[in-house]
C-alpha cells in the first residue's frame, strides 16, 4: 500500500491498499512519528560526533519507506501483467 497521508509528530498517517483484481480499497492508520529531542539532548559535546540527529535521519527513513512502497507497487503491477498474459493463452 501507499502512504496517502504521511504521519507527523502531531498527526497519524494513512496507508491505502487497492486490490488489483477488484479495485476495492482498504485503509489503515500509520502511527505518529516520535517526537524529536531538543538539540541540547542530542549533542554529546564532541567535535567529531558522527551520530546523525533525528532531523538528519528522518528524510533518509522517509526515502527508504517511499522506495520500498514504489518497489512493492512495481512488483504488483508486473505480477498482474504476467497473470493476465497467462490467462489469455
Amino acid at each position: 500500500g501507499g502512504l496517502t497521508v504521511v504521519p507527523t509528530e502531531k498527526e497519524e498517517g494513512l496507508r491505502t491498499y487497492t486490490c488489483n483484481a477488484c479495485d476495492k480499497t482498504k485503509t489503515e492508520s500509520v502511527a505518529k512519528l516520535l517526537a524529536s529531542a531538543p538539540d541540547e539532548e542530542l549533542n554529546t559535546g564532541k567535535d567529531n560526533d558522527v551520530d546523525a540527529t533525528a532531523e538528519e535521519k528522518s528524510p533518509v527513513i522517509l526515502i527508504v519507506v517511499i522506495a520500498v512502497g514504489v518497489v512493492a507497487v512495481v512488483v504488483g503491477v508486473v505480477a498482474t501483467v504476467i497473470v493476465r498474459r497467462k490467462k489469455r493463452k
